[in-house]
């Protein structure tokens, strides 16, 4: 495994498609539509929606077959090794994200079907966490990674499977962001917009996005939807002041500003 510092989405592989900084950038260019009274009405409305799209999928694919051939032929031994797994509840955010990109490149529905299984696994996990009142870790890389599984294998999912995972999923967020009627557990990550934000607020964004408008939940779907928005426009805007005119990180440590921030 790569350092938790090292990339926000898939671990090993598409390190140039998914940094922080780029990751912010595509933030930057999503919310284009701030001003706009209606900027909800941009959403696509198919999927994939997280990272790339329906337009962008081709070059990314063509790329991981091309010129990132070696990363993701480990990325896909690594799932198929997982395929011969027996699973636990336990945290497989990132596994559950690397089989549905494999999905997504091969077509095969059993690497779609393992990242379907992981994400169940996972949002048991993160349910027991929150009934034992410990938190599932301080940083939020892995869950924000199985928000990008579901919506990778969104489409290809059968609709009641869709549904039951995607409603479960939401309703463990909400046990998981604060201002919801309890105090941050043990090392709990709570921090805003103003630190790194791989804190648990942060997967308000990436959880709205990924499920608005589908159906299962769309009180809360279009709740995280717009907290997420709002703090993510409040992190943009506190590292533009930090840049300044010269330009500058919001962190002294390079550790921080060129990987977890």
């Amino acid at each position: 495994m790569e350092s938790l510092h090292s990339n926000i989405l898939v671990p090993k592989f598409p390190r140039r498609f998914g940094s922080r900084r780029a990751i912010i950038a595509v933030l930057a260019t999503a919310c284009c539509a701030h001003a706009e009274a209606d900027w909800k009405s941009s959403i696509r409305r198919d999927h994939p929606r997280l990272f790339f799209n329906r337009e962008t999928w081709p070059a990314v694919k063509a790329r991981a077959l091309g010129e990132e051939r070696a990363r993701f032929d480990d990325m896909k031994r690594r799932v198929d090794q997982n395929l011969a797994k027996p699973l636990e509840v336990a945290d497989y955010g990132t596994q559950a994200s690397e089989a549905a990109f494999v999905h997504l490149v091969t077509g095969e529905n059993r690497y779609r079907d393992l990242a379907a299984d992981m994400l169940e696994k996972s949002v048991a996990f993160y349910n027991d966490c929150y009934a034992r009142q410990v938190q599932v870790h301080w940083y939020t890389f892995t869950r924000i990674n199985a928000w990008a599984a579901f919506d990778w294998i969104f489409t290809s999912l059968p609709v009641e499977r869709r549904r039951t995972l995607g409603a479960s999923y939401l309703k463990a967020v909400e046990g998981m962001v604060p201002g919801r009627g309890r105090k941050a557990f043990k090392r709990e990550n709570w921090g805003g917009p103003n630190s790194g934000f791989y804190s648990t607020p942060s997967l308000l964004w990436y959880a709205g996005l990924a499920t608005y408008r589908e159906g299962f939940d769309d009180v809360r779907a279009e709740a995280f939807l717009s907290e997420g928005y709002g703090l993510y426009h409040q992190l943009l805007e506190h590292r533009r002041s930090a840049a300044g005119d010269d330009g500058g990180s919001a962190s002294a440590s390079l550790n921080y500003s060129l990987a977890a921030y």
